[in-house]
């Protein structure tokens, strides 16, 4: 019988593998830091690069990374001007390879070019300095000449231009002012 308990004991004790050193599991559910409203502000060499704001960032331990909701950002140029803003409901930013998504709502002016840019999800390489979209998902390019519209998006920080892949259409506006001849508007008398 002292044998049959000392079994059942044993099998008990050594078959629990509890490991209370493995933590991995709790990191990654949990943020290690959570920010309410945040503004933040980017300074690079004693210059204003990016502010932004947000409802809610949360960072997680033993990564770069955050992610967030209702962001709102102003990028500057070297001369403090503003360069581009925008906005999008979620995002995550990967500090480490400077990767950044934005997705839901994105909506981004660029002040030199005077362009629009809306989408649903976007992707933001900062060492390529390159933004493209998904090939599936609308991208909306507009300026003061033309609106268009299309799937397979991607632009170029360093030179400005953009291109769309597929499902493309627009309109392109011609927006020069005539002048009615004395003639012309008798006509329309």
């Amino acid at each position: 019988m002292t044998l049959l308990v000392y079994i059942i004991v044993s099998f008990f004790v050594f078959s629990c593998s509890l490991n209370y050193n493995d933590t991995k599991e709790s990191i990654s559910t949990s943020p290690e830091f959570v920010f309410r409203n945040p503004q933040f502000t980017r300074i690079e060499e004693n210059k204003k690069k990016l502010m932004f704001t947000a409802e809610h960032i949360e960072q997680y331990s033993g990564s770069d990374a955050m992610y967030g909701k209702n962001i709102t950002f102003t990028a500057f140029d070297n001369n403090n001007n503003k360069a581009f803003s925008g906005q999008c409901t979620l995002f995550s930013a990967d500090n480490g390879k400077e990767i950044y998504q934005l997705f839901d709502g994105i909506s981004i002016h660029d002040y030199d070019k005077k362009t629009d840019i809306t989408a649903k999800n976007l992707y933001w390489n900062s060492k390529t300095e390159t933004l493209v979209g998904t090939t599936d998902d609308e991208v909306t390019i507009q300026t003061e000449n033309l609106t268009i519209t299309g799937t397979g998006f991607a632009a170029s920080g360093k030179d400005g231009e953009y291109s769309i892949q597929k499902n493309v259409s627009g309109i392109i506006f011609n927006n020069k002012t005539t002048k009615e001849t004395p003639n012309e508007k008798q006509a329309l008398n």
